[in-house]
């Protein structure tokens, strides 16, 4: 999203979604807040994408040379496969060590497994939103290593951690247990 007065907006008109400035009117999602006024939404394929794909691809550039190491990518759904094969291949150019961490948590299967071949290191797990009993877990962790190593965070980044609340020796054991079950189901761990 852009300010609709960005020089690439004005620059590429015809890549961007222009109705959120001007009190958007598109179907209504529930789960979702209105953009708000003055945002430009880029359209990642079609005409004038790859005028914002460059731009993008000119940002992670400078990131890697300013020292970046890697990029955490929210909601990749939003973005079509054929969008992330070349930023992640524009960015890997000038600097081939950059890492991809797709956030997958709360995805689609579909839209998780779309990624397959973008060029992504990492999968984010959803091993901190699980019982420890139920089934999707497992069927979720087999479909998308086929896709890239599953990250397995030890506790839900934003959520509360996992020691709130409890007594010293049950915090103690509460971390140790989210530490070994990351330990054993992920390619890495994210300690938040």
């Amino acid at each position: 999203a852009f300010d609709a007065g960005h020089p690439l907006v004005e620059a590429h008109p015809e890549a961007f979604d222009l109705r959120a400035g001007a009190g958007w009117a598109g179907p209504v999602d529930p789960r979702r807040e209105p953009p708000p006024p003055g945002l430009a939404l880029a359209r990642l394929s079609g005409a004038g994408a790859d005028a914002v794909l460059d731009w993008a691809a000119e940002r992670l550039g400078a990131f890697a040379e300013a020292g970046v190491t890697g990029f955490r990518v929210l909601h990749p759904e939003r973005a079509p496969p054929a969008a992330w094969r070349r930023l992640i291949w524009s960015a890997r150019s000038r600097e081939p060590s950059l890492c991809f961490l797709a956030w997958t948590p709360g995805m689609g299967r579909e839209a998780a497994l779309a990624l397959k071949g973008c060029g992504f290191d990492l999968l984010a797990s959803s091993l901190p939103w699980w019982d420890g009993r139920a089934r999707w877990f497992v069927e979720e962790h087999e479909a998308l290593r086929a896709v890239a190593p599953l990250l397995a965070p030890c506790e839900a980044p934003f959520g509360p951690r996992a020691a709130r609340g409890r007594t010293d020796d049950h915090a103690r054991a509460a971390c140790a247990h989210a530490l070994r079950l990351a330990a054993a189901t992920g390619a890495g761990l994210l300690l938040p």
